[in-house]
């Protein structure tokens, strides 16, 4: 977010306003474009990946830990565009989806 502040509202503040009224009248604007790209942001993220991510970084080891077979196994099947085949092989139950079920 801090990116999308420096990138994009500081440049839009800078271009939109010519004095402080203007500042004014710009800034409900730009913080509902910053809002949508929050939200944008938070939409496109994997949260199992980043929840892997997280856990993983719990366990340490000297050993290739499970963790870091199953993100392997889920980045090549990633690569190959089989994100159920990711799932299942990282052993979770119901990794197919809901049609499995």
């Amino acid at each position: 977010m801090i990116v999308s502040l420096w990138v994009v509202g500081l440049p839009s503040v800078l271009y939109l306003t010519t004095d402080f009224l203007s500042l004014w009248q710009v800034f409900p604007f730009l913080y509902i474009l910053l809002d949508l790209l929050l939200l944008l942001a938070w939409a496109l993220v994997d949260w199992d990946l980043a929840a892997q991510r997280a856990s993983c970084k719990l366990q340490a080891g000297p050993a290739p830990s499970p963790c870091a077979r199953a993100r392997h196994a889920r980045a090549a099947a990633w690569a190959a565009g089989e994100a159920e085949g990711a799932a299942a092989a990282e052993g979770r139950p119901g990794a197919a989806g809901p049609a499995a079920a």
